[in-house]
């Protein structure tokens, strides 16, 4: 469903899969072969020729705690902390190893309820992925607020993530 977003004096639509489908194309076409999704045509080691073929290749899965957690660490962790400037601005979305999984996953936005934070399988109704993607996000502002952007192979980790399914892996 479109969300309804107030700028200025202008009422605007935004479509989750409007500007973040232009978004996302430029995102794939910056990603390194290395960062491909598992069974891919650049994959030799199951023999799949792309991703539809049935296999599944846990080695190229993205895992929550070994990708995943290192990045929010050193990226988010300094605001999404307990008395951070998130928490102190009434966010409660924390990137600390023991609460980032259970701060984000199938968790309402505190700043739109009406947005979850990461939909399991769902990258273009996740709000997290919005908010580092996006100059103008949805909801808020671009995530790290006021620091230099995730880079795009970051961005698709993130993606990837979500799209596999969000695991707590």
């Amino acid at each position: 469903m479109p969300q309804t977003r107030q700028t200025g004096s202008k009422r605007r639509r935004c479509t989750r899969a409007g500007s973040s489908a232009a978004a996302l194309l430029l995102l794939i076409s910056c990603v390194p072969p290395s960062t491909m999704l598992a069974g891919d045509a650049s994959d030799s080691t199951n023999g799949n020729t792309n991703e539809n073929s049935g296999g599944s290749n846990d080695a190229q899965r993205i895992s929550f705690a070994a990708d995943l957690v290192p990045l929010f660490t050193a990226r988010c962790f300094e605001c999404h902390r307990r008395n951070g400037l998130a928490d102190r601005s009434g966010i409660s979305l924390r990137f600390n190893e023991e609460e980032a999984y259970a701060s984000l996953v199938n968790q309402p936005s505190s700043q739109s309820p009406d947005w979850t934070r990461v939909v399991p399988g769902d990258p273009l109704n996740s709000l997290l992925y919005h908010k580092v993607s996006e100059d103008d996000p949805p909801v808020g502002s671009r995530m790290p607020l006021n620091r230099t952007p995730l880079d795009a192979a970051q961005i698709e980790l993130i993606r990837r993530w979500i799209a596999e399914g969000a695991l707590n892996n």
